[in-house]
């Protein structure tokens, strides 16, 4: 039984600080204030609330619960770190975390949760943001905030006193009238049944279920190098080609500078209308990048509007971080000044419905709530930011990110799950600096594993790019693989940057084999030592995944049946030797009749095949319209017939581990 055993909340009333300790189920009564705790359900899941009601304006400085929590070295932690940039993963209890070095704070700061957050360093005292879990095998003791709109909710682990500390960041804010403070979906049980409950309590705001889909992106290969030319050279590349891409989206570097939305640079002589419309004329959706909450110092909006950018307490700019690709340090945008929503307002109109883009990309959405505003605490400041940010873009496409996730829940359609991937593995320097925010493929993908369970929940994750280009790429072609499976494993948006027209012919053939691109459910994600092990389902298919993220040669087993990989057909309980950072999948062979067992076109075998029909010895194969490749299908058969007619031809089955299976040739243009 998971449960509040009690708190403390520690505020100023008329310049006296005071200390108020609670019951975590009778709560506190004092002349100052009434602490509320309400508990409802029993034993393995329940819903806690706490009310706070002031009787005269008081100043928070620390709102906190403690929950007994004993740890063990066989347990888990998860940590879900500041905002979607920022590493998330399972923690051993006696782990440590570090905060971003000193030195590198006043450039760095700004992306995480460092400038109001104080890094223990001790080992056994981790801290993570909005849910957090303990999982013992395959059970799990799980706390998660039901809204952040009355601050970010921190969970700070004590391994050795056995307690998690769940706390509001609040420090500073002045209340006046009744808030509840916190609501906490508290449950213990399997990982499937905690993160079900927790999705169901969150009652995000509804919106349709997001669909799987592709796309391009100007950033990771152009950066802010793109112009009109090269991005329709990219546009054409595709088109051309015939690839069933849903989203073609143009990144950081067509506006004048960022801040100015509305004004496209040089480079983009005729504007951005007719992109949209060139890239709507070849069959997809339009997409743009905005960092609506942000302006750099060489904008117009910087040097026309400076009551717009947002100040501290003491009248000071508030540094939002620091860009090399833009006028260095950069700053956020006062969110509550009613001339910069109505600048933002004009500037979702002009993209949306005058420049007619698709989607919209908002990036460095964290900026808006660096600091508490008027009373509110930075959650609620976040959190009005996205309901606005949701009504201004009406039933358009939102990508989030760099967003506290959070308030993102149910008010984006897909939002960024782990940092900016890299031409390299991982930054070693960045690393040693604690920059836990930091651009590392290697840091990409630890958090998006680790933030599995939001994809199709609270909004469709987008895992970063692939990278399978060549040229300037540092990434070895096991590690590209490695990126490229587990991007369409995890993600619901996957794009890429790379200009498809310079693949090399095994570069094209591995890009061409996420078509059509599917919606998967993942069952299950364990990890033993650098070795994980994926299993999820495609429509009735099973499927396992073994990725080996390390550095040292991984080794892992296949479960009982027979499965289909890149080297064919394996038997179950086969050993899988896996290189450094080598990924395999695995299609586990069915039972039914006439199913698919294999294939060679698709990332995922079998998903090229739409419909099979039977009648008698005669089978048709129909492939999904989407798909590209060349392959061989392989269909499981019963005993009976010595030969099929497969789309007209002749086949003769084989036996293969104890199957019968016929094989059947798909062509394809290329």
């Amino acid at each position: 039984m998971i449960e509040v055993t009690g708190g403390r909340l520690r505020y100023s009333v008329g310049g006296t600080r005071k200390t108020a300790v609670f019951d975590g189920l009778t709560g506190f009564k004092g002349t100052d204030v009434l602490i509320s705790p309400r508990v409802q359900g029993f034993g393995n899941e329940v819903v806690f609330s706490l009310t706070i009601e002031p009787a005269d304006e008081m100043v928070l400085d620390e709102l906190s619960l403690e929950i007994p929590v004993r740890l063990s070295s066989e347990d888990r932690v998860y940590v879900n770190g500041f905002q979607g940039w920022t590493e998330s993963r399972e923690f051993d209890p006696a782990e440590s975390l570090k905060g971003v070095r000193a030195a590198a704070r006043p450039l760095l700061g700004p992306y995480g949760d460092y400038a109001f957050h104080r890094y223990s360093g001790r080992s056994g005292n981790p801290h993570g943001w909005t849910y957090t879990y303990v999982r013992r095998g395959r059970e799990c003791v799980f706390v998660g905030s039901l809204s952040e709109a009355a601050g970010y909710t921190l969970f700070v682990y004590d391994a050795r006193a056995g307690m998690l500390r769940v706390a509001k960041d609040c420090a500073g804010v002045r209340m006046q009238s009744p808030v509840v403070a916190f609501q906490l979906y508290m449950a213990s049980g399997s990982e499937e049944d905690v993160f079900r409950g927790y999705f169901e309590q969150l009652g995000t705001p509804s919106r349709p279920r997001p669909r799987p889909c592709s796309g391009w992106t100007s950033w990771y290969n152009y950066y802010t190098r793109i112009s009109e030319d090269i991005v329709l050279a990219n546009l054409d590349a595709l088109a051309s080609r015939g690839i069933p891409i849903d989203y073609f989206q143009v990144d950081d570097g067509y506006e004048n500078a960022v801040g100015d939305w509305l004004v496209a640079n040089h480079k983009f002589p005729r504007g951005m209308k007719p992109i949209a419309d060139e890239v709507k004329a070849r069959g997809y959706k339009a997409g743009l990048w905005l960092a609506p909450f942000v302006c750099e110092k060489g904008s117009i909006v910087f040097r026309e509007h400076p009551e717009w950018l947002l100040r501290d307490a003491r009248g000071r700019l508030v540094r939002a971080g620091f860009n090399p690709n833009w006028s260095g340090v950069f700053y956020a945008l006062d969110f509550y000044n009613p001339a910069v929503r109505s600048y933002l307002a004009r500037v979702f109109d002009t993209v949306l419905n005058a420049w007619g883009f698709d989607m919209v990309k908002l990036d460095f959405l964290y900026a808006v709530a660096l600091i508490h505003r008027d009373g509110r605490p930075r959650g609620q400041v976040m959190t009005e930011a996205m309901d606005f940010l949701r009504k201004a873009a009406g039933d358009r496409v939102i990508l989030g990110c760099g967003v506290p996730l959070g308030p993102a829940f149910g008010r984006v359609d897909y939002c960024r799950v782990g940092s900016d991937v890299a031409l390299t593995w991982e930054d070693r320097f960045l690393r040693w600096l604690g920059y836990r925010e930091r651009v590392s493929t290697a840091n990409a993908l630890r958090s998006v594993i680790g933030r599995w369970q939001l994809n199709g929940n609270v909004f469709g994750s987008d895992p970063d790019v692939f990278i399978l280009r060549s040229e300037g790429n540092r990434l070895s072609a096991d590690q590209r693989y490695t990126l490229f499976l587990l991007n369409h494993v995890f993600g619901t948006l996957v794009f890429t940057s790379d200009d498809i027209s310079a693949y090399s012919t095994q570069e094209l053939e591995m890009y061409l084999s996420q078509f059509p691109v599917v919606e998967k459910r993942i069952h299950r994600v364990e990890r033993s030592g650098g070795v994980v092990h994926v299993e999820f389902t495609i429509e009735e298919r099973r499927y396992e995944v073994f990725a080996n993220l390390e550095a040292r040669e991984g080794v892992a087993e296949l479960g009982p049946g027979v499965y289909f990989g890149e080297d064919g057909f394996a038997p179950g309980g086969a050993r899988i030797n896996l290189r450094p950072y080598q990924s395999k999948c695995f299609l586990r062979a069915g039972e039914d009749a006439f199913s698919v067992v294999g294939s060679t076109g698709h990332l995922f075998p079998g998903c090229e095949v739409s419909r099979i029909a039977v009648d008698g010895s005669d089978i048709v194969i129909e492939y999904h319209e989407r798909a590209r490749r060349r392959c061989d299908v392989y269909v499981g058969v019963p005993e009976g017939e010595d030969s099929y007619r497969v789309n007209g031809e002749t086949v003769v089955p084989e036996r293969v581990l104890g199957m019968r299976v016929i094989r059947a040739r798909k062509g394809g243009s290329r």
